[in-house]
């Protein structure tokens, strides 16, 4: 901590919003399918050191799905990923005939991650994803996978936050 003192993430002359997740799913998250703005800092990256796979289930009744999507839910509903972000992510999702947006639904299920598939059962759904959090920025499992393997936090700093540079305010 005395080492990084009054050091700070800038890119081009101004502070960067330090977005961070517990842990990626093998790639983070471009900031335009999260955040619908592009930043040049918060793009897609490989996060390969991430310990461990990170998939939760999430089991939802059907009688309670069909009360959020506004959609009947039985094992014969058609289910089907349309679209999935450049960090492997659900962007759409499809359910009968109405479509949703991924990260909000995933938001709404209170699932981990909106890296999901769904396999649709008589009275319940499942969810199961890969990775936890939204995948923008940093990986927290991933910086220290990288530190393990011997990176220096600024090589940590550039992998996860392109574009940037770090510096040391002197002036308060």
């Amino acid at each position: 901590i005395t080492d990084t003192r009054d050091e700070v993430i800038m890119f081009d002359g101004d502070y960067i919003d330090a977005y961070y997740h517990l842990a990626s799913n093998g790639k983070t998250e471009d900031s335009k399918n999260v955040l619908k703005l592009a930043y040049p800092y918060l793009v897609s990256v490989d996060s390969n050191w991430d310990n461990g796979d990170y998939v939760s289930r999430r089991i939802v009744p059907n009688s309670y799905l069909s009360k959020l999507l506004k959609t009947k839910i039985t094992k014969k509903s058609e289910v089907q990923i349309l679209v999935r972000t450049i960090g492997h992510r659900v962007q759409y999702i499809k359910f009968n005939d109405k479509v949703y947006d991924g990260l909000i639904l995933a938001r709404r299920l209170g699932l981990n991650s909106n890296d999901f598939s769904v396999s649709i059962e008589k009275d319940y759904t499942t969810f199961t994803t890969r990775g936890h959090g939204h995948g923008l920025g940093l990986s927290k499992y991933g910086a220290e996978g990288m530190a393990k393997s011997g990176y220096t936090y600024r090589q940590i700093i550039e992998h996860y936050y392109p574009n940037t540079y770090i510096h040391k305010e002197t002036n308060y």
